[in-house]
């Protein structure tokens, strides 16, 4: 004998259904981000952007260095307070 109901089947299949469906989806959304990280960054996986965004990061951190040293070497250069410039 059945140990499930039709109805309690019948909501177990709609869970399944709706599982299947989400999977689906949320499939295609991870082959849209690969497929915008392979155009935008040339990144074939996940880990390789993660890569490409330490190295964007390292990038950066170092122009902003840059940049920090410029104004003070401008603020020096022409005695200007540190208020003036942010």
């Amino acid at each position: 004998m059945n140990k499930f109901s039709d109805k309690e089947l019948l909501k177990l299949k709609k869970k399944v259904d709706n599982a299947q469906l989400e999977e689906q989806q949320l499939k295609g959304q991870r082959n849209a981000i690969l497929a915008n990280l392979k155009e935008d960054f040339d990144c074939d996986t996940i880990e390789q952007a993660t890569q490409e965004r330490k190295q964007l990061e390292k990038k950066a951190k170092k122009f902003a260095d840059k940049l920090e040293e410029k104004l003070k070497e401008i603020e020096k250069e022409y005695n200007i307070p540190d208020e003036e410039l942010t």
